[in-house]
């Protein structure tokens, strides 16, 4: 798989991390993966062959072509099948919330068809996209785009953002009255606001940004292990670690880390 990312333009740098590609030949023969929760939300235009999620219940999804992947809280399991050849948007950590004109926890745990969202300006994009010869084009294509949609809605909740900020420095362990003391902001109303906003509770997005910070450690430090790594980041005990690697990777550390993922490997902590 190759994979590359590049930086937005200086006005939208406040709102997209980088935009992103990812290709390669079929893979229809890849096995489902876990795409973990990483605190941001993203816009994918497929240009190739559609992926599938598979479900819990043994459902298996067709995925639209172009979507947007709301925040999530666990992880979801994705595969090919065929040809790869996405460009996608990765918004900054509370950088989406001016490009849509509802409350982001309407997309929290979704992946939905980007033109139920957009109507006519996708259909329009992806057209372009797909008639796009070089990497160059298709980035302005989809920066004319996003500008189009900032002028149409509210800023960024700069309350939000600098909430969203603090977590990140502190990798997901400073406290929640700690940020709220430091934004002189009320708990409940912190929350009511980074659902709308953000579409996560910080305290959600707290244990996500956490458990990013520990998977890149625990890589990182091959000969220290990975229960002492855990417990670095502030998980209690093996239980615990096991817990929460459960609910965000669909597997236990030792399953993890026991095998190769080209595609969650892609996004781990990506940007």
């Amino acid at each position: 798989m190759r994979y590359s990312e590049i930086p937005p333009s200086p006005v939208l740098r406040r709102y997209v991390q980088c935009y992103w590609t990812l290709e390669a030949a079929s893979e229809a023969s890849a096995p489902a993966e876990p795409v973990m929760p990483d605190g941001r939300i993203e816009l994918i235009f497929n240009l190739a062959d559609p992926f599938r999620r598979f479900h819990a219940d043994g459902h298996v999804e067709t995925q639209p072509l172009s979507i947007v992947a709301g925040q999530m809280r666990s992880c979801a399991m994705i595969g090919p099948s065929g040809a790869i050849d996405l460009f996608g948007v990765r918004f900054t950590h509370a950088g989406a919330a001016p490009f849509f004109s509802f409350p982001l926890n309407e997309l929290t745990d979704r992946i939905i068809d980007l033109k139920t969202v957009l109507g006519g300006a996708c259909r329009q994009t992806e057209v372009r996209l797909n008639e796009a010869r070089t990497l160059k084009q298709r980035v302005e294509i989809v920066e004319s785009a996003l500008l189009r949609l900032l002028s149409q809605n509210t800023g960024v909740d700069v309350v939000v953002e600098n909430a969203s900020r603090m977590i990140v420095e502190n990798m997901g362990l400073a406290a929640i009255d700690r940020v709220t003391g430091a934004l002189s902001v009320n708990e409940r109303t912190l929350e009511r606001r980074f659902l709308q906003k953000f579409g996560l509770s910080p305290k959600r997005f707290s244990r996500i940004i956490r458990f990013q910070n520990f998977l890149n450690a625990a890589r990182a430090e091959h000969s220290r292990s990975i229960l002492d790594t855990a417990l670095s980041f502030g998980y209690y005990d093996q239980a615990h670690l096991i817990r929460e690697f459960r609910e965000f990777s669909g597997k236990t550390p030792l399953a993890f880390f026991g095998r190769e993922h080209k595609l969650s490997e892609v996004f781990i902590n990506a940007g």
